[in-house]
C-alpha cells in the first residue's frame, strides 16, 4: 500500500499503547503480567526499524518507466517490502526521480529505472535545497491516530513529523521520523 498526499507541518511526540498491540511484524498478546512483554517486543522491533531509519530509499514507482518523479508538494509513503526492512520509504519535499537527480527532456535518454530499463518521459531535475539523499529516505511511524499503532521512536538524528493527516489512508496516517 502506498499513499501520497500533500504535507502538513504539525509535529507530533511518539506513543506507546500497552494494550495489546501488533509491533511489526508482531502480534503480541499483553500477558496478564501487565504490558512488559509489549514494552520488550517494542523495543526489538523499534530496533530494527531503527537500524535502517534514515538511510537512503528508492520507492517502488520508480520501478516504472512511464513514471515521471516526485513532486516537491507532496509526500509518499511506500510500504513495499524492500530496502527499508520493516520501516517505510518515505517521499517528501521532493522533486524528480532518486535514480535520475539530474532529470531528462522529452525524447532523453539519460534516466533509467532501478533495473536498468530507459525511463521513456520527461523527468524534473531534483532541486538543490531539497536532494534525494534528504528527500527519500527509510522511516518508520512515530505516531498517529489513537489505537491505530505500532508507533516507533525516533533516532536521535531524526524527529517526529506529521506528514499524513487524511485518516482514509489507513494504517499510513500519522507522523514519520524525518532528518
Amino acid at each position: 500500500m502506498k499513499t501520497t498526499q500533500p504535507m502538513s507541518s504539525s509535529t507530533r511526540r511518539a506513543l506507546l499503547y500497552c494494550p495489546g498491540a501488533l509491533l511489526g511484524p508482531l502480534l503480541l498478546a499483553v500477558s496478564a503480567a501487565g504490558c512488559s512483554s509489549v514494552v520488550e517486543a517494542f523495543e526489538t522491533t523499534n530496533n530494527a526499524l531503527n537500524e535502517q531509519a534514515g538511510d537512503p530509499c528508492v520507492a517502488q514507482d520508480e520501478q516504472d518507466v512511464q513514471f515521471g518523479g516526485w513532486n516537491v508538494e507532496e509526500t509518499t509513503i511506500d510500504d513495499t517490502p524492500g530496502e527499508c526492512g520493516p520501516g517505510v520509504c518515505v517521499v517528501t519535499r521532493f522533486q524528480g526521480r532518486v535514480t535520475c537527480p539530474e532529470g531528462q527532456v522529452e525524447g532523453g535518454q539519460g534516466c533509467f529505472t532501478p533495473l536498468g530499463e530507459s525511463v521513456v518521459v520527461p523527468v524534473a531535475a531534483e532541486l538543490e535545497d531539497h536532494p534525494a539523499a534528504r528527500g527519500s529516505f527509510c522511516s518508520c511511524r512515530c505516531d498517529g491516530p489513537a489505537g491505530e499503532g505500532p508507533f516507533c521512536g525516533c533516532p536521535n538524528d531524526m524527529h517526529c513529523e506529521q506528514l499524513v493527516a487524511d485518516v482514509t489512508a489507513g494504517n499510513l496516517a500519522g507522523s514519520y521520523c524525518v532528518p
